[in-house]
């Protein structure tokens, strides 16, 4: 279970996903301080506003502007790196295709271990969200069908070990059978997350995305079907849902 958030700013709604195995929940309508993004999750793994990445506080978002910026999350492989189970979660709001989530083992994009798990990929003027996992030579996905720019999406990855699924506003929209080669398969003890990082191994053109972002969770569980949805639905409002 998770404990009440320390911040000394209140929630601006209630706490929107099931708590169990989360391990980062990143709140653009909590205050920074600098480039730090506090966690509020019972875990205290703070991250980190990459190269001028802006955080409005008054909108309640984080603002990629498609060149150089990114979050990054804290070091969480004892936390997801073994057993290789975990979910995460993210509200975007993209302008352009690119990498929404990469996985690393160095806190800058692109540097020794990394892919893409998370892209809108462009496709005849629409971004189509792919999801996938490193299987030791290249990136195992399957994909959503096309979306729109300038709209906001709840993106929600799963791993159980055995499967990866993709989730758009509380949905299903892929699955895929992948055995992953994650950074603990190669005696690393480093894992990052970063978000909106643009990445050399891809599933498109593995650009920096340029988008708007809302609430961001990582979770060392497998999130349901139903968490998922449910999830969707309490934290809908705040989007324009």
């Amino acid at each position: 279970n998770v404990a009440t958030p320390t911040a000394t700013v209140p929630l601006a709604t209630s706490r929107p996903w099931t708590e169990n195995g989360l391990v980062t929940y990143f709140n653009p309508e909590i205050a920074t301080s600098g480039t730090t993004i506090p966690d509020q999750s019972s875990e205290s793994q703070n991250g980190t506003l990459v190269n001028g990445t802006v955080h409005d506080l008054a909108a309640g978002i984080f603002i990629l502007d498609g060149v150089n910026d990114y979050i990054r999350s804290a070091n969480l492989f004892a936390l997801i790196g073994n057993p290789d189970t975990f979910s995460a979660g993210i509200w975007v709001k993209p302008s352009t295709s690119g990498v929404v989530l990469q996985v690393a083992n160095t806190t800058a994009p692109s540097l020794d271990y990394y892919f893409s798990a998370i892209e809108f990929v462009e496709s005849a003027g629409n971004p189509v969200p792919y999801f996938g996992l490193w299987n030791g030579t290249s990136i195992t996905n399957d994909t959503g069908s096309a979306l729109s720019y300038d709209t906001w999406y709840q993106m929600v990855l799963t791993y159980d070990g055995t499967t990866c699924k993709g989730y758009i506003n509380g949905s299903e929209v892929a699955s895929v059978a992948v055995n992953y080669d994650s950074p603990y398969n190669y005696g690393e003890t480093d894992q990052y997350l970063l978000v909106g990082a643009g990445s050399l191994t891809n599933m498109g053109d593995g650009g920096y995305l340029d988008a708007d972002l809302g609430e961001i969770k990582i979770y060392s569980d497998v999130l349901s079907a139903g968490e998922v949805s449910n999830n969707f639905n309490i934290t809908k409002t705040r989007y324009g849902y």
